[in-house]
């Protein structure tokens, strides 16, 4: 009888240790669906052209890049500069 109970004791454990891998798993899956998603949209043109524009503060030929500068000191600062 002792027999019988340790062995549903231990079945008891082992389906809880499996229930906590596959909600591992699937956490995991999910994890690695957004990373390969993330992935695809890095190697995407839309991406380059955003990062370039955005980032890099890049333009596309005949265009104009202005930057505006990041802060107000810096604003006083460029204005003095570019009036001079």
């Amino acid at each position: 009888m002792v027999n019988v109970v340790g062995r549903i004791q231990a079945q008891a454990r082992l389906q809880v240790e499996v229930n906590r891998v596959s909600q591992t798993i699937q956490a995991d899956e999910k994890k690695l669906k957004g990373l390969n998603n993330a992935l695809a949209h890095a190697k995407s043109d839309a991406f380059v052209e955003e990062w370039a524009r955005v980032r890099a503060r890049w333009g596309r030929d005949g265009e104009t890049v202005v930057v505006p500068p990041a802060s107000g000191e810096v604003a006083r600062l460029w204005w003095e500069d570019f009036l001079r």
